[in-house]
């Protein structure tokens, strides 16, 4: 639903490129575009956040569980090795250990109640997977117990390994699209209103073709490199 505020703003907006373009009707459908890019701005902004989140907790939750692996089978319990994972530097993954294990402290919930409230956090096949198997593990032995948390510590590092192969051979390609989009289609454009001026009497007034070269393409290159972030691999993002 529109409310007033966004009344408000369509009509600011109307006014104010009514005065750039001295055209109503040209004016109308520039603010018009303006507010439904800011309505579904707002509205995919929390999915995309909590996208990237779960980008970032895949992207070190292999590393996590070979370090919990490798404590496990020098003789310490799953909750200290599960304290030091929480205070080290695993990002989101960190964070989680230690929401987790204020769960079992304070709320005096199990590990496999916390472990589990993680994956509803960040519902992902890769997190539901390696959650469930650790939790499946914690009765176990220490030794037997890590080995089996380090089988799947090695399964999702060899998953990253694979998508980043995949997504070196995507790349190349993606950076020609890029370049042309950037640099080649505006090039033709300038060339095709020149020669349309002059020629063809195309009737495009230099405030179109301003908005077209300041507005269009830049927000055309905004969009394809949004794209090549969210096709790249978290883990090789950073």
């Amino acid at each position: 639903m529109i409310g007033s505020r966004q009344l408000v703003l369509f009509f600011s907006l109307w006014f104010a490129f009514s005065l750039i373009t001295v055209e109503l009707i040209n004016s109308f459908f520039i603010a018009l575009v303006f507010i439904v890019l800011l309505f579904f701005g707002k509205k995919l902004l929390p999915r995309f956040k909590k996208f990237n989140e779960l980008r970032q907790f895949e992207k070190d939750f292999g590393f996590a569980l070979m370090s919990l692996s490798t404590q496990l089978s020098i003789g310490l319990s799953f909750e200290q090795a599960m304290k030091n994972i929480a205070e080290t530097d695993y990002g989101i993954v960190s964070k989680e250990f230690e929401r987790a294990l204020n769960d079992v402290e304070k709320n005096n919930s199990s590990i496999g109640e916390a472990l589990l409230a993680i994956t509803e956090r960040f519902p992902s096949a890769m997190a539901k997977r390696g959650i469930s198997q650790i939790i499946s593990v914690y009765d176990k032995g220490r030794m037997q117990a890590a080995a089996d948390v380090k089988s799947i510590a090695l399964e999702i590092l060899s998953e990253q390994k694979n998508e980043a192969k995949a997504f070196t051979s995507k790349i190349a390609m993606l950076s020609m699209l890029f370049i042309a989009v950037s640099a080649i289609l505006p090039a033709l454009f300038q060339g095709f209103v020149i020669v349309g001026s002059m020629f063809l009497e195309m009737d495009i007034s230099p405030m179109q073709l301003l908005a077209i070269i300041c507005i269009v393409f830049p927000l055309i290159d905004l969009a394809m490199l949004s794209y090549i972030k969210i096709k790249t691999p978290a883990f090789l993002g950073e």
